[in-house]
């Protein structure tokens, strides 16, 4: 018989199998049949340009975050609100604190990383960028909610794939490409 531990493992497995296909479906779909805007004539400029205007949305959830976080210390001035120092935190306030900290470091990787990519793409596929942001926004709301579930926290697993997932197959692409192209490819 399983064990409560062995069977977390398999459903965070479960869900990492099923966040990597969502990102691929996601981006197949951008690239064969929704073809999103891009730039009339990609230059270098105009990709970190298309790339730079589509990164905005990627802060809403650290927004979010440090919202939430200003939030639980306004309501708890007793606790939270004066000395964020002290001892007596609650759950909710610790899970909004380390919300914003992993959002944090996702959202730095996810910015360089695409901004990086942006300037490797052939460029009938620069739609990727907007797909990736949107992957990146859902997965980071996914994470925030499941992590609030107090009685299974794990829940916060598939919004951390389709984040952290979706941060390193971008990565991929942008290392294929330079190893690809070389790094004076449309320069």
């Amino acid at each position: 018989m399983m064990d409560s531990q062995q069977s977390e493992q398999k459903r965070v497995n479960t869900t990492a199998a099923l966040g990597m296909l969502v990102i691929i479906a996601s981006l197949y779909l951008a690239i064969n049949y929704y073809p999103l805007p891009t730039p009339s004539e990609p230059t270098p400029s105009a990709r970190l340009v298309h790339a730079f205007r589509y990164m905005s949305f990627s802060l809403l959830p650290l927004i979010f975050g440090i919202q939430n976080v200003a939030n639980l210390r306004f309501n708890d001035m007793k606790n939270l609100g004066f000395d964020p120092t002290k001892q007596k935190v609650t759950r909710e306030f610790q899970v909004a604190e380390r919300f914003v900290v992993n959002t944090l470091e996702q959202t730095f990787l996810h910015v360089v990383i695409q901004l990086s990519l942006a300037t490797m793409l052939p460029a009938d596929w620069l739609g990727v960028t907007p797909t990736f942001v949107v992957i990146f926004v859902i997965g980071r709301i996914l994470y925030f909610y499941g992590y609030m579930d107090e009685k299974r926290p794990t829940n916060r697993a598939f919004g951390f794939v389709l984040t952290f997932l979706g941060n390193i197959v971008s990565l991929a692409m942008s290392i294929g490409l330079l190893v690809w192209n070389g790094p004076n490819f449309e320069l």
